[in-house]
């Protein structure tokens, strides 16, 4: 439907607004981001408007989220006071425990709730309920994922540049995430081959009654 796209596409274009926040960019800096976001919504809406729609309201949930969880500050702030450490994808409310348990506090986050309660709704219209579970499922992991990887990849960059990466990655770890989850053999998904025969449209058999002999 037109106006999931519309929302899909305001939904990647707000996540660069909010990118720029957590970053502490130069507000110049919307113009270009949101640009690249419009551009990349702009494809995703042609060849995958329910999983566009999906990234891009779950992406604005993932970056309040994110700046939720940095307590609204700018990574730079926060990096400056408990280190770069304390940028990535975790709820402050775990404590010790969202750093000591790998990969803990990626899950539990206001960044991971925010994700989903964004990006389930809209994507609900052009998704069956399954498939928007699985799509959920793998929008989460591939997300949590990218912001290990940018934990371990970006961490001695400066906070602007790691806040990037981070996006990046997790925003593309959502949509892989999402088509991995999605294209595996669900065995819901397949129908045994007797039952497909059994249940296909058989042809009408009609009868001719002989003619009379002359």
């Amino acid at each position: 439907m037109r106006w999931t796209r519309i929302l899909g596409a305001f939904g990647l274009v707000g996540q660069a607004a909010v990118v720029v926040r957590i970053a502490g960019l130069d507000p110049a800096a919307m113009w270009p981001l949101g640009a690249s976001a419009a551009a990349v919504a702009t494809l995703l809406m042609r060849t995958a408007p329910a999983t566009a729609s999906m990234i891009g309201w779950g992406g604005l949930g993932m970056t309040l989220g994110w700046w939720a969880d940095l307590g609204f500050q700018s990574a730079a702030d926060v990096a400056r006071l408990h280190g770069i450490d304390a940028i990535w994808c975790r709820a402050p409310a775990l404590g010790a425990l969202g750093h000591e348990v790998p990969g803990f506090g990626h899950f539990v986050s206001w960044m991971n709730a925010g994700m989903i309660a964004f990006g389930m709704p809209v994507a609900a219209f052009g998704l069956p309920p399954a498939s928007l579970l699985r799509c959920t499922i793998g929008m989460i992991l591939g997300m949590s994922g990218g912001s290990l990887l940018a934990s371990r990849v970006a961490s001695g960059l400066a906070p602007a540049a790691a806040v990037l990466v981070d996006y990046t990655l997790m925003s593309a770890g959502m949509y892989l995430g999402m088509i991995a989850v999605e294209r595996l053999p669900w065995r819901g998904d397949q129908m045994p081959r007797k039952a497909a025969i059994a249940t296909r449209p058989q042809p009408a058999i009609v009868t001719r009654k002989p003619r009379a002999p002359a």
